[in-house]
């Protein structure tokens, strides 16, 4: 970027987990009028802020080449240390952060929409107090804020299905920046380039110049009921999937029933990383068992989960990556069919079939199976689960953060 602006080029900068929705120069200001324009989420201390524009004057420039002079310095105490701070508010790094290198840069507190709760937030203010602003960064930056309406970032609930007031909201902006893309710890971005955003697990699709070669999925009719009864059929599909040699894709959304304090039955929608530590499941080498809770378990680390739209995403990319071949056209038809399995059936007598059923044919050259009836087959004898699967970890939904929430507070454990 320094590079570029020095050669007297304007730079806009949009995140690789961006994308557009729409041309959103009518939406900025006059291109030659400011510095640079940013969203409010920008600071010099967190660059990968959606969308930005700079101007390749003389402060842009300096600005840059602090921040180059910054990412150089040999300790990583002091880079984390300026990043602790913003410099278009504090040019001199007064504010820096010794003790907490790790916290976001210093600037004004500013909630982005609350998108982890099932009710809308109110309007969030910029997080620079106004619409532009001359910060005094050598001897006066002239810096514009885009309308958080048009210019917003987001933690990622932009999945396939959303709630209604989110969709009110997907209307109005001009792009979407996904902080959670991925796994919460690791933080690396699925799907980016196809545009398809949740904080969800991960996303495997190969080179567009080769056809994928997807995996046979297991998964869930739907997911419903008590905690405990959601736990155990999330139990049992991790041991089902794992010893039929199948990949999980966990639903994104599950229907949680419990009490109120009337006593009656309450039903609460929440999307699949609020109820289960599916992130840490797809990447279990990404948190060390000693950052854990000693309670917490987790399902053996062999096995392979997908995010939970991976078999549309599939299916859109290779429409639109190898459209006209007959090899991508097959497995378009295989992954677009879900042949659905009752584990009740009566015909099948207890978990050592049901493995049988799943790994012969016709079951085991079927690209997308879902299991239906768990419930019914729950403590009977012969379907017991394997101590490594039983009762895996869920999250703690009551401690759930209605402010200041970030990525790795998704799922408290």
């Amino acid at each position: 970027m320094l590079e570029t602006l020095e050669m007297g080029r304007r730079v806009f900068w949009i995140d690789d987990g961006t994308y557009l929705r729409r041309d959103p120069v009518p939406w900025m200001s006059d291109l030659s009028k400011y510095d640079m324009q940013i969203p409010d989420s920008w600071a010099t201390g967190k660059l990968n802020s959606g969308v930005s524009f700079f101007n390749p004057t003389q402060r842009t420039i300096s600005l840059f080449q602090k921040l180059l002079n910054i990412a150089e310095l040999p300790l990583e105490r002091d880079r984390l240390t300026w990043a602790s701070t913003n410099l278009l508010i504090d040019p001199r790094g007064e504010l820096r952060d010794f003790q907490h290198t790790h916290t976001q840069p210093k600037r004004p507190s500013v909630l982005d929409d609350d998108i982890f709760d099932n009710e809308p937030s109110i309007a969030a203010k910029a997080g620079y107090g106004q619409v532009e602003f001359e910060s005094p960064w050598d001897g006066g930056l002239d810096v514009r804020i885009l309308d958080v309406k048009k210019f917003r970032t987001s933690s990622g609930r932009l999945g396939r299905k959303q709630f209604d007031f989110e969709k009110k909201r997907r209307e109005e902006a001009l792009y979407f920046h996904c902080l959670c893309c991925g796994d919460v710890y690791t933080n690396d971005l699925i799907a980016g380039a196809l545009g398809f955003h949740q904080p969800s697990l991960t996303y495997d699709l190969a080179t567009p110049t080769s056809i994928p070669k997807l995996p046979l999925v297991l998964k869930l009719v739907s997911l419903r009921g008590t905690a405990s009864e959601m736990q155990h059929a999330m139990s049992f599909l991790l041991q089902i999937a794992h010893e039929s040699g199948r990949t999980v894709v966990p639903p994104l959304t599950g229907t949680l029933l419990d009490k109120d304090e009337q006593g009656e039955t309450r039903e609460t929608e929440k999307y699949v990383w609020r109820l289960f530590p599916v992130s840490i499941w797809a990447h279990p080498s990404s948190v060390h068992a000693s950052t854990l809770p000693q309670s917490v378990h987790l399902p053996p680390t062999s096995i392979k989960v997908r995010e939970p739209s991976f078999v549309q995403h599939a299916a859109d990319h290779l429409r639109s990556t190898f459209p006209d071949q007959r090899e991508s056209t097959r497995l378009v038809d295989e992954l677009t069919e879900t042949l659905v399995l009752d584990v009740s059936d009566p015909e099948i007598k207890d978990m050592k079939d049901l493995i049988q059923r799943l790994t012969r044919p016709f079951w085991s050259t079927e690209r997308i199976v879902a299991l239906e009836g768990i419930e019914r087959v729950k403590g009977k004898k012969g379907w017991e689960l394997k101590s490594e699967f039983g009762r895996v970890s869920m999250c703690k939904v009551g401690l759930e953060s209605r402010e200041k929430e970030s990525c790795d507070q998704l799922c408290p454990l």
